[in-house]
């Protein structure tokens, strides 16, 4: 049985109807796509233009500015709020030409780690809304970090073909690089530059000497032994050396070297102690530890093992970790006793910490607390906070982001009296960081919500939202129409399906519908994001404004055993959902498409073996269809992903070589079901994709068209394992061609 929940969402008027703007591609030898049938796909574009030439008043967003706008906000790489509150800093995100170029290690020529490429370093009053640039043109910016006096932003930048040190004066300063060192970012982007108490110097990670001194070729040697613990390759690439560099003359001076220091999450206390990670090899595994050091003399201070969540008070000289979720005071002292806490957070004026343990937050003053109730219908509970884990207060309580358990719907709550007060509900996402504009809980944060692109705003301090203080993802449109809710009970598994429509005026009656998937994964919370998110690695938004609605399958697995065949499985738990979507009647039941990437592809396909012609057409987009070839595969960085994702994701547990290892992976291979499948199938994947082997995609391709089934491939050079990260022209002809296809199947 479903029970069936209806929310809407914010709509704005958009004239016109729009089904789907499809670009026939002509396919050539280059981008080596197959077609079974071309004279179909030319009469199927011809009849689809001619329906909907006459209705058509309002023009499907362009796929390029799907690709452009809606993601180009990077949060995660730029956002620091000047000390003295006047400035934020944040980076937009554009593709460059050619695509992000990784090699096997996952870092550009230039020494960027992937996904940097292309980021552009900006600042802003957010009080007039000015903004300026930073940075060299034509360079990738990214990583800033504030002086104490706020008037000069340091940051990293590959400006000159290598990765150094910049600054910057705001606002009408020019760029120049600290010295010669050659930095090395850490490849999760939170390492940035620190500056020491005075703003004469500043702390950052250099390729080790040896490092540079190693040849720039070697061989790759597999030994058939049980190798020693060593340290991946992408440890081996970003593992640093500490130096510090004068702001005046750039000169570099090591404070730690010899050794595998990273400096993510790296930070300084108010006096300049700095706290960084440092790995090492033990008898049977990498050991991490949290070393505390003083850079006037290099000094080690205190080694923290098995820490995490390490930071420095923001005034006190007091360094707080998290083991085993126990909160303890480290330095100066160890302190006597320890809290119970999952999470913590320094209050606002210094005095107190917040606690969270479950349903229970408290404010710890010293030996006294106060607690606070969250109700259980509560989920993913955190407070709102900036770098430095300093929380965001209204009225001297903090503001906290959560989930309601029934619906999945965001809340933003104020602790009250021994509880919580619901301040703002619905479906919208905040940044990860918020930054205080106020002495009474107003506070600065990135937001989108269906039919808002990501942008930064001020919030007033219950909540309530301002204009935008940027204009980088411009007029995009609304296209996002109610969120509509499924909520199902499949073998005991509590399934949720969200339901996207588009737009009102968008609509046709009833719509085609674009099924999102991912085997094991709830894919839903992509609603909450500017037109339906990006799950499939593109925007969704290319559907919605073309009049399809999306559905987000809620895909759970049961736990490994020796009977798993994961192509059951997803289709049991598929077919409940699509069944409930059918019975809704809010889309066309005999327009319903399959879409899923990565291991969505490989979910794709398994489905499709048991859906007979359930769905119009499914799209596999860089998946993997024969776990056992893809268990044999090594990649160029000399890793097999699938010989560890095959009990991850497939649940199997056994090697394909094992007494029933065959007939294991045989029966949860697409490849060897490929007679079962009645849904035409697009393939699409890149040809350096190091995640999944292109080499089943034409596997697949090659057993369908062997079959007479209706299939095309497509494999794009030059471009990897998301679609995002391609050539603008690859990214563009994909989604072209998935249009196309869908658009060519329609019943």
């Amino acid at each position: 049985m479903a029970s069936i929940g209806k929310r809407e969402v914010m709509t704005s008027p958009f004239n016109g109807v729009a089904r789907g703007a499809i670009e026939l591609v002509e396919a050539t030898p280059e981008r080596r796509a197959f077609l079974d049938c071309p004279v179909r796909y030319l009469l199927a574009a011809v009849m689809y233009l001619c329906l909907i030439a006459p209705a058509s008043q309002a023009k499907p967003l362009p796929i390029e500015t799907a690709f452009d706008r809606g993601y180009r906000m990077r949060p995660e790489l730029s956002t620091r709020l000047s000390p003295d509150g006047q400035w934020l800093s944040y980076c937009t995100w554009v593709v460059p030409a050619a695509g992000i170029q990784t090699g096997p290690q996952r870092y550009s020529a230039t020494g960027l780690p992937e996904g940097t490429e292309g980021t552009k370093l900006h600042v802003l009053d957010h009080e007039n809304g000015q903004s300026f640039p930073i940075g060299e043109p034509g360079s990738s910016c990214f990583n800033p970090s504030w002086s104490h006096d706020g008037r000069t932003l340091a940051f990293l930048s590959d400006a000159g073909g290598e990765v150094g040190l910049w600054v910057q004066a705001v606002p009408k300063g020019r760029p120049r690089r600290l010295g010669r060192v050659v930095v090395v970012p850490q490849f999760w982007g939170e390492d940035h530059p620190l500056w020491l108490p005075g703003d004469r110097s500043l702390l950052v990670g250099v390729k080790p000497v040896k490092v540079l001194s190693e040849p720039v070729v070697e061989p790759k040697v597999f030994l058939n032994e049980k190798a020693p613990p060593a340290f991946s390759p992408i440890d081996q690439k970003q593992r640093v050396e500490i130096v510090k560099v004068d702001l005046d003359t750039g000169y570099s001076s090591t404070i730690l070297s010899g050794e595998a220091y990273f400096t993510n999450g790296a930070t300084l206390s108010s006096k300049g102690l700095l706290s960084v990670t440092r790995k090492t090899l033990a008898t049977n595994a990498v050991t991490s530890e949290t070393l505390l050091v003083d850079p006037s003399s290099g000094k080690i201070l205190q080694v923290i093992p098995k820490a995490s969540d390490g930071s420095w008070h923001p005034s006190r000289e007091e360094f707080y970790t998290v083991a085993e979720g126990q909160l303890q005071r480290c330095w100066p002292v160890i302190s006597p006793r320890a809290w119970k806490a999952s999470q913590y957070w320094f209050s606002s004026d210094r005095s107190s910490l917040w606690l969270l343990d479950g349903g229970t937050l408290s404010r710890v003053m010293g030996r006294t607390a106060e607690t606070y109730h969250i109700p259980s219908s509560f989920v993913n509970v955190s407070l709102l906070s900036d770098e430095h884990k300093t929380a965001i207060e209204s009225q001297g309580r903090p503001l906290l982001t959560a989930r309601l358990k029934d619906t999945d719907e965001r809340c933003l709550l104020r602790a009250t009296d021994e509880s919580v007060e619901i301040l703002q509900k619905g479906y919208f996402k905040l940044g990860a960081l918020a930054f205080p504009i106020d002495d009474n809980g107003g506070f600065l944060s990135l937001y989108q919500d269906p039919n808002t692109a990501p942008e930064y705003y001020r919030f007033s301090p219950v909540g309530q939202r301002g204009r935008p203080l940027t204009a980088e993802s411009g007029e995009l449109g609304d296209f996002a129409g109610e969120i509509r809710q499924l909520d199902l009970t499949v073998d005991d598994k509590t399934v949720r399906c969200p339901v996207l429509l588009p737009a009102e005026n968008l609509i046709s009656y009833p719509p085609p519908a674009v099924c999102f998937i991912y085997g094991g994964s709830r894919t839903g919370r992509a609603v909450e994001e500017y037109a339906g998110g990006g799950q499939p690695s593109f925007p969704a938004s290319v559907f919605l404004s073309r009049g399809y609605a999306v559905v987000y399958l809620d895909t759970p697995l049961n736990p490994a055993s020796d009977q798993s065949v994961v192509l059951r499985e997803l289709w049991q738990v598929v077919q409940p959902q699509l069944d409930a979507v059918v019975k809704s009647g809010w889309v066309d039941e005999h327009n319903i498409n399959l879409l899923g990437q990565s291991f969505g592809g490989y979910s794709t396909a398994a489905v499709l073996t048991q859906s007979a012609d359930r769905f119009a057409a499914g799209v596999a987009i860089a998946g993997i269809y024969d776990p056992g070839s893809a268990y044999g595969w090594l990649n160029q960085r000399g890793i097999s992903p699938w010989k560890d994702w095959a009990d991850g994701y497939l649940k199997l547990n056994v090697t394909p070589f094992a007494p029933t290892g065959a007939e294991r992976y045989t029966a949860n291979s697409p490849y060897y079901h490929a007679a079962e499948i009645e849904t035409p199938l697009l393939l699409l994947h890149g040809e350096l994709d190091d995640g999944c082997p292109v080499g089943n995609a034409g596997m697949m391709y090659l057993a369908l068209s062997t079959l007479d089934s209706p299939t095309e491939l497509a494999i794009y050079p030059t471009a990897g394992h998301i679609i995002l990260n391609w050539s603008p022209p690859l990214a563009k002809d994909a989604v072209e061609r998935i249009l196309l296809f869908l658009n060519t199947h329609r019943r």
